[in-house]
Protein backbone atom coordinates (compact mmCIF):
# COMPACT_ATOMS: atom_id res chain seq x y z
CA UNK A 1 0.00 0.00 0.00
CA UNK A 2 2.82 2.12 0.69
CA UNK A 3 4.62 2.18 -2.50
CA UNK A 4 1.57 2.66 -5.08
CA UNK A 5 -0.04 5.52 -2.99
CA UNK A 6 3.52 7.09 -2.80
CA UNK A 7 3.34 6.76 -6.35
CA UNK A 8 -0.08 8.30 -6.55
CA UNK A 9 1.19 11.44 -4.94
CA UNK A 10 3.89 12.26 -6.83
CA UNK A 11 2.97 13.52 -9.78
CA UNK A 12 0.34 15.76 -8.11
CA UNK A 13 2.90 17.01 -6.14
CA UNK A 14 5.17 17.98 -8.73
CA UNK A 15 2.21 19.24 -10.57
CA UNK A 16 1.04 21.78 -7.49
CA UNK A 17 5.05 22.56 -7.29
CA UNK A 18 5.23 23.32 -10.81
CA UNK A 19 2.08 25.48 -10.37
CA UNK A 20 3.37 27.55 -7.53
CA UNK A 21 7.00 28.59 -9.65
CA UNK A 22 4.73 29.43 -12.20
CA UNK A 23 2.50 31.51 -10.10
CA UNK A 24 5.48 33.06 -8.43
CA UNK A 25 7.23 33.87 -11.69
CA UNK A 26 4.29 35.39 -13.46
CA UNK A 27 3.90 37.53 -10.26
CA UNK A 28 7.77 38.45 -10.03
CA UNK A 29 7.28 39.66 -13.79
CA UNK A 30 4.48 41.41 -13.65
CA UNK A 31 5.75 43.35 -10.43
CA UNK A 32 9.18 44.02 -12.25
CA UNK A 33 7.31 45.36 -15.59
CA UNK A 34 5.54 47.57 -12.95
CA UNK A 35 8.56 49.03 -11.43
CA UNK A 36 9.54 50.49 -15.05
CA UNK A 37 6.83 51.85 -15.01
CA UNK A 38 6.64 53.70 -11.60
CA UNK A 39 10.73 54.48 -12.44
CA UNK A 40 9.94 55.86 -15.34
CA UNK A 41 7.25 58.31 -13.84
CA UNK A 42 9.78 59.37 -11.06
CA UNK A 43 12.21 60.24 -13.69
CA UNK A 44 9.70 62.59 -15.00
CA UNK A 45 9.63 64.59 -11.61
CA UNK A 46 11.41 67.91 -11.58
CA UNK A 47 14.98 67.11 -10.03
CA UNK A 48 18.38 68.64 -10.20
CA UNK A 49 19.01 65.56 -12.38
CA UNK A 50 16.28 62.86 -14.05
CA UNK A 51 16.10 60.37 -11.06
CA UNK A 52 15.85 56.77 -10.73
CA UNK A 53 15.38 54.06 -8.36
CA UNK A 54 16.22 51.52 -10.59
CA UNK A 55 19.51 53.24 -11.39
CA UNK A 56 19.99 54.03 -7.26
CA UNK A 57 19.61 50.19 -7.24
CA UNK A 58 21.75 48.42 -9.55
CA UNK A 59 25.02 47.10 -9.46
CA UNK A 60 28.05 49.97 -8.07
CA UNK A 61 31.32 48.79 -7.66
CA UNK A 62 31.85 50.42 -4.00
CA UNK A 63 35.39 51.57 -5.74
CA UNK A 64 36.06 54.62 -5.78
CA UNK A 65 34.06 55.72 -2.39
CA UNK A 66 31.04 57.27 -3.60
CA UNK A 67 30.94 60.82 -2.13
CA UNK A 68 28.05 63.18 -1.16
CA UNK A 69 27.83 63.94 -4.79
CA UNK A 70 27.90 60.98 -6.35
CA UNK A 71 24.76 60.11 -8.70
CA UNK A 72 22.39 58.27 -9.45
CA UNK A 73 21.99 58.67 -5.89
CA UNK A 74 21.60 62.30 -5.25
CA UNK A 75 19.43 62.34 -7.88
CA UNK A 76 16.78 60.61 -5.46
CA UNK A 77 18.05 62.51 -2.86
CA UNK A 78 16.98 66.00 -4.63
CA UNK A 79 13.91 65.00 -5.92
CA UNK A 80 10.97 67.07 -5.15
CA UNK A 81 8.06 66.50 -2.05
CA UNK A 82 5.81 65.37 -5.29
CA UNK A 83 7.87 62.55 -5.69
CA UNK A 84 7.44 60.98 -2.45
CA UNK A 85 3.77 58.62 -3.62
CA UNK A 86 5.85 57.64 -6.47
CA UNK A 87 9.21 56.44 -3.88
CA UNK A 88 7.10 54.80 -1.69
CA UNK A 89 5.10 52.91 -4.47
CA UNK A 90 8.30 51.79 -5.62
CA UNK A 91 9.30 50.47 -2.53
CA UNK A 92 6.30 49.02 -1.54
CA UNK A 93 6.54 46.95 -4.75
CA UNK A 94 10.01 46.49 -5.20
CA UNK A 95 9.83 44.55 -1.29
CA UNK A 96 6.99 42.63 -2.31
CA UNK A 97 8.84 41.66 -5.46
CA UNK A 98 11.99 40.50 -3.17
CA UNK A 99 9.71 38.13 -0.90
CA UNK A 100 8.51 36.50 -3.60
CA UNK A 101 11.65 35.87 -6.14
CA UNK A 102 13.10 34.81 -2.40
CA UNK A 103 10.50 31.94 -2.19
CA UNK A 104 10.22 31.19 -6.28
CA UNK A 105 14.61 30.71 -6.32
CA UNK A 106 14.41 29.32 -2.86
CA UNK A 107 11.63 26.47 -4.14
CA UNK A 108 13.67 25.91 -7.40
CA UNK A 109 17.32 25.52 -5.51
CA UNK A 110 15.57 23.49 -2.83
CA UNK A 111 14.27 20.82 -5.57
CA UNK A 112 17.43 21.16 -7.52
CA UNK A 113 19.81 20.09 -4.58
CA UNK A 114 17.13 17.27 -3.54
CA UNK A 115 17.40 15.32 -7.13
CA UNK A 116 21.15 15.96 -7.20
CA UNK A 117 22.39 14.60 -3.97
CA UNK A 118 26.14 14.83 -2.46
CA UNK A 119 28.35 15.13 -5.53
CA UNK A 120 32.61 15.64 -4.66
CA UNK A 121 33.22 19.17 -4.74
CA UNK A 122 34.98 21.20 -7.65
CA UNK A 123 35.71 24.62 -8.78
CA UNK A 124 32.80 25.06 -11.17
CA UNK A 125 30.49 23.22 -8.61
CA UNK A 126 31.71 25.95 -6.13
CA UNK A 127 29.49 28.38 -8.38
CA UNK A 128 26.68 26.07 -9.62
CA UNK A 129 25.94 24.15 -6.50
CA UNK A 130 22.04 25.25 -5.47
CA UNK A 131 21.89 26.62 -1.96
CA UNK A 132 18.40 27.73 -1.04
CA UNK A 133 19.84 30.20 1.29
CA UNK A 134 21.43 32.42 -0.64
CA UNK A 135 18.08 33.48 -2.26
CA UNK A 136 17.27 34.67 0.48
CA UNK A 137 20.00 36.50 0.94
CA UNK A 138 19.62 38.27 -2.25
CA UNK A 139 16.32 39.16 -1.08
CA UNK A 140 17.32 40.08 2.76
CA UNK A 141 20.13 42.58 0.84
CA UNK A 142 17.07 44.39 -1.43
CA UNK A 143 14.87 44.61 1.94
CA UNK A 144 17.52 47.01 3.31
CA UNK A 145 18.67 48.13 0.23
CA UNK A 146 15.36 49.48 -0.24
CA UNK A 147 15.38 50.97 3.39
CA UNK A 148 18.54 52.85 2.54
CA UNK A 149 17.05 54.04 -0.86
CA UNK A 150 14.28 55.37 1.25
CA UNK A 151 15.94 56.92 3.54
CA UNK A 152 18.39 58.90 0.73
CA UNK A 153 14.79 60.10 -0.05
CA UNK A 154 13.97 61.00 2.98
CA UNK A 155 17.04 62.92 4.16
CA UNK A 156 17.00 65.27 1.31
CA UNK A 157 13.30 65.97 2.18
CA UNK A 158 14.85 67.21 5.57
CA UNK A 159 17.30 69.25 3.90
CA UNK A 160 20.28 68.09 5.09
CA UNK A 161 23.62 67.28 3.00
CA UNK A 162 23.60 63.63 1.67
CA UNK A 163 25.86 61.25 3.81
CA UNK A 164 28.62 59.49 2.28
CA UNK A 165 28.19 56.90 4.54
CA UNK A 166 24.69 56.35 3.90
CA UNK A 167 25.66 56.13 -0.02
CA UNK A 168 28.37 53.60 0.36
CA UNK A 169 26.53 51.61 2.50
CA UNK A 170 23.87 51.50 -0.04
CA UNK A 171 26.35 50.30 -2.91
CA UNK A 172 27.58 47.75 -0.81
CA UNK A 173 24.26 46.44 0.12
CA UNK A 174 23.35 46.12 -3.75
CA UNK A 175 26.41 44.58 -4.37
CA UNK A 176 25.73 41.65 -2.13
CA UNK A 177 21.88 41.69 -3.49
CA UNK A 178 23.41 41.42 -7.04
CA UNK A 179 26.18 38.83 -5.89
CA UNK A 180 23.84 36.61 -4.45
CA UNK A 181 21.26 36.90 -6.80
CA UNK A 182 23.89 35.62 -9.70
CA UNK A 183 24.79 32.51 -6.96
CA UNK A 184 21.20 31.59 -6.83
CA UNK A 185 20.88 31.85 -10.94
CA UNK A 186 23.89 29.87 -11.99
CA UNK A 187 22.84 26.37 -10.92
CA UNK A 188 19.55 27.23 -12.60
CA UNK A 189 21.24 28.58 -15.52
CA UNK A 190 23.34 25.70 -15.01
CA UNK A 191 20.70 22.81 -15.22
CA UNK A 192 18.64 24.80 -17.80
CA UNK A 193 21.89 24.88 -20.70
CA UNK A 194 22.59 21.03 -19.90
CA UNK A 195 19.30 20.39 -20.82
CA UNK A 196 19.36 22.56 -23.80
CA UNK A 197 22.38 20.89 -24.85
CA UNK A 198 21.31 17.19 -24.33
CA UNK A 199 18.21 17.90 -26.47
CA UNK A 200 20.53 19.18 -28.67
CA UNK A 201 22.56 16.52 -29.26
CA UNK A 202 19.71 14.22 -29.39
CA UNK A 203 18.31 15.72 -32.35
CA UNK A 204 21.66 15.96 -34.40
CA UNK A 205 22.09 12.27 -33.27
Amino acid sequence: MIGPMSQAAGPPESRESTTRALVLGGAVVALYLSLGAIDRLIGRVDGEAPASMAAASGLHAPIPLPTSDSQPWLALFTLGDSAAPLVWTFTAVDCTMAVLYGLLLSGLLAKLRAGQGRRPPTLLRLFTTPRPWVAWAAAAADLVENVLLLAIFLTGRAGEQMSARLVLATAVVSLIKWGALLLAVLPLASVALAWGWRRLGRRGG
